[in-house]
């Protein structure tokens, strides 16, 4: 019941109560009027002895009538301004000094960090100035008045309740704080201010909200007003704003992100690690009129498990006049070393960490970037097919007899027919084989009889495709799509629709590949040669297939016919073609074109897909889940500073960290396999650019209750304000005793008394002692 009254009771904090209050008065009146109209004049024979005692007494009690009538209109007055909470100034000395509830929002923010002015001075620093404001609020705190804390860099964290008044434990708070990397959340911290203020009110005069934030770019989308709920924060509380800080000239890594998280070693030479590289400028620097600056990135590439094999390269960019932005792109070679493992190179994937990074400047956390590529000795690759390709074919089979996965064999591990394992491994499935077990590993999976797999074996390819895993589903020669294709769709959760019948192309006719169609993203690197080896590829039989927007289409015809389409699930990828993998449908194999789609297919896709990206794209104040390469891990530890340790929880079939990670770096997983995981600054946190008092006042102005905050001596706005006392409190126990005062009147005047000439000593006694 205490929660429900409590929620009701800013209902009646209005100032229209006031108003219905005094409206109110006029009722009583109306009443004693409509009760004279009512009376009517009647002669007989006693009324000419009352008349003589109504004379007499006619003074009397008109006198008493309208005290009557002053008092119970007083009453309706005062009930009507204190339940509107009536505020009054310079009434301190009279009412007391007011309790008050002070809500402090703090940045600690990545841009709070940034230095401005004296480099060597701790003062210079964005975020000393919040916290010695917020130290000043503390101090010129009345004992008896409460104060709570919000962090509003991301997550969120607030600190003791809105209940403390505890000021020594918030000044302990304060002086221990740190900022940290994450983003601004400002508006959010504000959202949930409101919300508390309205979920636990508290038996306070006034609530300030002390908002004491850099005001950088992040902090706030000045195009996105205040929502409903925070525009009423207003109407609960003062607003005080500290101004924005002075902008500072900053470079940062925007961006660093390899080409492919994921390397296949060919053998024959090293391979290169293509890093792309974005810089950002902001400040004076990058203005119009700024002059031109060299800035040098150091790029270095290094190997956990051996701490003493590095590689590094250098590039640097100059800036011109007015450039805010640029593109830069590094390579490095992989060092010729045996492999993580046992030494003998047989282990299959090695982690390499490689680093961005430059010169010191105003914010210095942006200055660096890390990313984690993942290099494979090589890949492994599932066929199914209804029988396993055989490795002694006869080399002068013709080529029109080849089956499907003879074809694949050829292509992807011509080795293997000799004994030999190269980049790429073959792993024969059969139809009743395909299993979560046997696909676990797989990079890939080609599908060449999708019209043989049961639900089982559709449920086990789904699963590996949300492990990050390929899986290319060729048409079957020999069956209806219709027999399998609602198992495609179902499993997969993709929006495709196969037709029912295949269809043939006229035999003098069959289609051609539109050769301006760009290839994917995945096979970017044979743009060049894209419509050469488009050029003559024929298609003479397919399957209709309708897809959505959002499907990625690879191939089409120039009639605009999808012909090989891509669907992202999970971390992997579904291809599928609507031919069969034979020469009777297509002739792509015996093209120049299948060598290098297959190959790029699996490099490109697996190095720009599976949780790879995912990782390297995390940033401060995430908290990562992880799949089950970190299996068996029970902490994630910071490189550069052992005390940084983030214990991992369990969560379904992967990993998740504990809490948020709020520094960048590298962290590795203890104990287990050592697999490092970067964690970055977001670009965005850390824009040094902040918003001018104009633009600011123009967003603040939806909330009516707002004034900036002296920087000089914080602790006197809350003074300044609070020059007003709520008088509702009072005006209600003026009511209570108004009440008993009318009543005691009311009955003082009453008819009913035995003597109504006693003396007043004698009347106010009878009324005393309730004697009639």
């Amino acid at each position: 019941m205490n929660v429900v009254i409590a929620q009701l009771a800013p209902m009646f904090m209005h100032p229209a109560l006031a108003a219905a209050g005094a409206a109110a008065v006029s009722i009583p009146i109306i009443i004693h009027l409509l009760t004279r109209l009512r009376r009517q004049r009647r002669a007989w024979g006693a009324m000419q002895f009352l008349l003589e005692a109504f004379r007499r007494h006619r003074n009397q009690l008109r006198i008493e009538q309208w005290l009557l009538l002053l008092l119970r209109c007083l009453v309706v007055l005062i009930l009507g301004l204190a339940l509107a909470q009536p505020w009054l100034s310079g009434v301190h000395a009279g009412l007391g000094t007011p309790n008050r509830l002070v809500c402090l929002v703090l940045d600690d923010s990545l841009s709070t960090h940034t230095t401005t002015g004296d480099v060597t001075s701790k003062a210079s620093v964005r975020f000393e100035r919040l916290r010695t404001n917020a130290i000043a609020l503390v101090d010129g705190l009345h004992p008896e008045d409460r104060v709570c804390l919000w962090r509003v860099a991301r997550p969120i964290k607030p600190a003791l309740s809105l209940d403390n008044i505890d000021h020594a434990a918030m000044r302990k708070t304060l002086e221990d704080l740190k900022p940290r990397h994450g983003e601004s959340r400002l508006v959010d911290a504000l959202g949930q201010v409101a919300t508390a203020l309205t979920d636990e009110p508290l038996p306070v005069d006034h609530v300030f909200v002390v908002v004491l934030s850099d005001m950088a770019r992040d902090a706030l989308q000045l195009d996105d007003p205040p929502s409903g709920e925070l525009e009423h924060l207003g109407e609960r509380a003062t607003i005080l704003i500290a101004p924005p800080s002075d902008e500072a000239a900053n470079v940062q890594i925007a961006r660093f992100t390899p080409r492919r998280h994921v390397l296949v070693e060919s053998g024959v030479e090293l391979t290169n690690v293509t890093l792309d590289v974005a810089l950002r400028r902001m400040g004076d620097d990058a203005r119009e009129s700024g002059s031109g600056a060299r800035t040098p990135v150091n790029v270095t590439l290094s190997y956990p498990r051996e701490p003493g094999v590095i590689t590094q390269t250098s590039v640097s960019h100059e800036w011109q006049p007015g450039q805010r932005e640029a593109q830069l792109q590094v390579q490095l070679p992989l060092s010729d070393h045996p492999r993580d493992g046992d030494g003998d190179g047989s282990s299959t994937a090695r982690s390499i960490v490689v680093k961005a990074s430059i010169e010191h400047d105003a914010l210095d956390a942006d200055n660096y970037r890390h990313a984690v590529v993942e290099v494979r000795h090589r890949l492994r690759v599932g066929v199914v097919d209804e029988s396993a390709p055989r490795a002694d074919e006869d080399a002068d089979e013709l080529v029109s007899t080849l089956a499907p996965a003879r074809w694949l064999s050829l292509v992807l591990a011509p080795q293997q027919s000799v004994s030999a394992v190269g980049p790429i491994e073959l792993v024969d499935l059969s139809l009743a084989n395909v299993s979560s077990d046997t696909l676990r590993g797989l990079d890939a999976v080609f599908v060449l009889r999708p019209d043989r797999l049961d639900n089982p074996g559709w449920a086990a390819l789904s699963g590996a495709v949300q492990r990050g895993a390929i899986v290319w589903i060729w048409m079957s020669s020999q069956v209806n799509p219709d027999d399998w294709g609602k198992a495609l769709t179902q499993h997969f959760e993709l929006p495709w629709q196969l037709g029912l019948e295949p269809i043939a192309a006229r035999e003098d006719a069959p289609w051609q590949l539109d050769v301006d169609h760009l290839p994917p993203d995945p096979l970017s690197l044979l743009a060049s040669d894209w419509p050469t080896l488009l050029r003559p590829v024929r298609i003479m039989r397919r399957v209709d297939l309708q897809i959505d927007a959002a499907t990625s289409v690879w191939l089409r015809t120039e009639q605009g016919i999808p012909w090989v389409v891509a669907g992202a699930v999970g971390d992997g990828r579904v291809i599928l073609a609507t031919t069969a993998l034979d020469t009777q449908w297509t002739n792509l194999p015996t093209k120049p074109l299948f060598v290098p789609l297959m190959h790029e297919t699996l490099r490109g896709l697996l190095g720009t897909s599976g949780d790879r990206p995912r990782l390297n794209a995390l940033v401060c104040g995430d908290q990562p889940e992880l799949s089950a390469r970190f299996e068996g891990a029970q902490r994630l530890t910071l490189t550069d500073d052992k005390a940084v340790s983030v214990e991992l929880t369990r969560v379904g079939s992967g990993l998740r960290a504990s809490e948020s990670l709020d520094r960048p770096g590298v962290y590795k997983t203890s104990p287990g396999s050592l697999e490092p995981l970067a964690i970055n600054v977001s670009p965005t946190a850390a824009d040094t650019r902040t918003y001018a008092r104009d633009e600011l006042a123009a967003w603040f102005n939806v909330f009516d209750n707002w004034r900036w905050l002296s920087v000089e001596a914080p602790a006197d706005a809350l003074e300044a304000t609070t020059d007003r006392a709520n008088i509702g409190r009072p005006l209600l126990w003026a009511l209570l005793a108004l009440i008993l005062v009318e009543a005691a009147v009311a009955r003082w005047f009453s008819h009913a008394y035995v003597a109504r000439g006693m003396s007043l000593v004698g009347r106010a006694a009878a009324v005393l002692r309730g004697r009639f």
